[in-house]
């Protein structure tokens, strides 16, 4: 009877390893494949990074040209960077089922600090985001404007030139593990699968931002300023 009961529970640690075993396995590819695809957001965000530069000096300019004339001109649509949601998922799923101990000890703290950096991204385009909103209170607003409304954007400005070289660096470093642990994945932003960087760019010539800016009815010119490039 007692073999019997050690054998039974014995055969129950083995089933139950198995099974930890089997979770773990699916647990670290969802993961991988969630970390793949923020890591395809981030290569968007980098490869946007020229024009939020580029966008960001036309902004400076216009308000330095502002704060001397008392007048806004004509401006058109300024955009925005491109902003996705981040798909924390499977990391939040392995925490809350307990899968963790069940990886190794470098692994789950690996996957522990990259989805800690991708969800404060997450965070980061958020308030980024109500920053862009804010600059478009310069579009389609021609005539006089207050030296405290240009003051005001002008600290938005820096504040957003600020926040995108840190989300740059950031990025470039989900980038790197995405790369070096598998794949980018671009479905989050084309929807579909076996998207390229090719295809990433193309879709940022489209945006606004990656655009020449519109003052007057004219592409916007400014001394120094970068050209129109991606």
């Amino acid at each position: 009877m007692t073999i019997g009961v050690l054998i039974a529970l014995g055969l129950g640690e083995v089933a139950t390893a198995i099974r930890w075993r089997f979770d773990a396995a699916e647990a670290r590819s969802a993961m991988m494949t969630d970390l793949e695809r923020d890591a395809g957001v981030m290569h968007e965000r980098q490869l946007a990074r020229r024009c939020i530069e580029r966008r960001l000096g036309d902004v400076d300019a216009l308000l330095q040209q502002a704060r001397r004339s008392g007048t806004l001109p004509l401006v058109s649509r300024i955009g925005r960077p491109p902003t996705r949601p981040l798909v924390t998922a499977a990391w939040d799923m392995s925490v809350s089922s307990g899968v963790l101990p069940h990886l190794s000890r470098d692994e789950a703290g690996g996957y522990s600090a990259n989805f800690d950096m991708i969800n404060e991204m997450a965070g980061d385009f958020k308030a980024q985001s109500a920053l862009w909103a804010r600059l478009a209170a310069l579009e389609n607003a021609p005539g006089p404007v207050s030296q405290d409304f240009l003051t005001e954007l002008m600290f938005v400005s820096a504040e957003l030139r600020l926040g995108s070289r840190y989300v740059d660096t950031v990025a470039g470093q989900i980038v790197q593990i995405g790369q070096a642990n598998g794949r980018l994945d671009y479905w989050l932003i084309l929807d579909r699968e076996n998207g390229s960087a090719a295809d990433i760019i193309a879709g940022l010539r489209s945006m606004p931002i990656c655009q020449p800016l519109v003052v007057d009815g004219r592409p916007y010119s400014r001394r120094g300023g970068e050209a129109h490039a991606l």
